[in-house]
């Protein structure tokens, strides 16, 4: 026995399907499965997709909309790469139960807290997902034993350098003679030591971006990696508070005044690029030529992005109030500033009640004044 069923699909418009089955019941019964199979199915997400197809398929659509940016994207698309090569990546989301699920959370702690973070952020998006297309009766993710785990490693902190360490690599910098052939990026690092900006945005920098008379530098565009690692100049720096002017200081203005003139002619117009091919210098040769300055010298590498922290952390020391910090260093709010470096400002804390007494005593005068005498006494 055969029946004929028309289904409308989300245009209205109208597919033939023919059903196959000893009687009227079992045509019936396999009518109605397929279509809940077809009303589950929602782009290319199936009853039988995995969690990286659910998450892809997810960003996307956000990618398509400009929900989020092509770096963004490209970023998540490596988190659900590390979810496909792990236990669960080739399982069908409907056919993962708890036991599963902790077993896979357990083996993310060799993971950075960063990383186990995105990945569980993951997880719980598919799921929910899951759970609205009515591929999954439950979120297992809502489970209190399915909770983000923590990893097994220490938080990396990346600390300023100190005064002395300072001294030896500006001093290095100021004298480096690179081999023949080889890129100089002493001045950029010289400029993250100086203004507080990050690599990428320095590395995305015009003439046109250095106002020399009202003494400021205009960050609106940064280096961005995009899909398949293609490098290329955003726009829109890393947070929206990123758009900022950074004051020229007189340790930064003739670190700037040498940029522009050993500036070589590019297609982008950029202050610093590269010698031949694409004009754009990743941040990660920058960082490599900073790790090896750090050997050179003896002192401990931990990352260029250090280098910010050394000009936050003697901003701090100099009395910079926190408020102007943060619209320097284009953080998002001031609460990133005060997280960032509490460590300087609980250092400086004793020195604090210090500039305190010596303002009242300006306020007051030398003299000391007595309290008076208690009844007790």
């Amino acid at each position: 026995m055969t029946y004929l069923v028309n289904i409308y699909d989300e245009n209205d418009e109208r597919h033939k399907k023919y059903f196959s089955g000893k009687d009227e019941a079992e045509c019936l019964e396999k009518a109605a499965a397929y279509v809940e199979k077809i009303r589950r199915i929602v782009g290319n997400i199936t009853p039988d997709s995995t969690i990286p197809e659910i998450l892809r398929e997810k960003l996307s659509r956000d990618f398509k909309k400009n929900y989020i940016n092509e770096p963004g994207y490209a970023a998540s698309l490596g988190t659900i790469r590390s979810i496909e090569t792990g236990l669960l990546g080739m399982i069908p989301i409907r056919e993962i139960d708890e036991e599963q699920m902790d077993l896979y959370l357990q083996s993310l702690t060799s993971y950075s807290n960063h990383m186990i973070q995105r990945i569980y952020q993951m997880l719980r998006m598919a799921f929910e997902i899951a759970k609205e297309r009515h591929i999954i009766k439950k979120n297992i993710m809502t489970n209190w034993d399915l909770r983000c785990p923590k990893s097994e490693k220490r938080d990396r902190k990346i600390r300023g350098l100190r005064e002395d360490e300072q001294k030896k690599l500006v001093h290095y910098l100021q004298n480096y003679e690179p081999p023949y052939g080889r890129t100089n990026h002493c001045l950029q690092l010289l400029l993250e030591l100086y203004t507080g900006m990050r690599m990428g945005e320095i590395n995305a920098l015009t003439p046109e971006d250095i106002d020399f008379k009202r003494n400021v530098i205009s960050v609106h565009r940064t280096v961005s990696t995009g899909l398949k690692g293609r490098v290329f100049i955003k726009e829109t720096p890393k947070t929206e508070t990123g758009i900022r002017e950074v004051p020229i200081s007189d340790y930064a203005y003739p670190v700037i005044k040498e940029a522009l003139r050993n500036m070589r002619e590019n297609p982008l117009n950029l202050i610093f690029s590269k010698r031949f091919g694409d004009p754009i210098i990743r941040t990660g040769d920058v960082t490599g030529f900073y790790k090896r300055c750090c050997e050179n010298i003896g002192i401990e590498y931990n990352g260029q992005h250090a280098l910010r922290h050394t000009f936050a952390t003697r901003c701090i020391e100099a009395g910079v109030p926190p408020i102007v910090l943060k619209t320097w260093l284009g953080h998002k709010n001031i609460h990133v500033t005060l997280d960032t470096y509490a460590d300087v400002f609980e250092r400086l804390n004793h020195d604090a009640i210090n500039l305190f007494s010596g303002y009242l005593n300006r306020l007051e005068g030398e003299t000391t004044k007595q309290l008076p005498a208690s009844d007790e006494e």
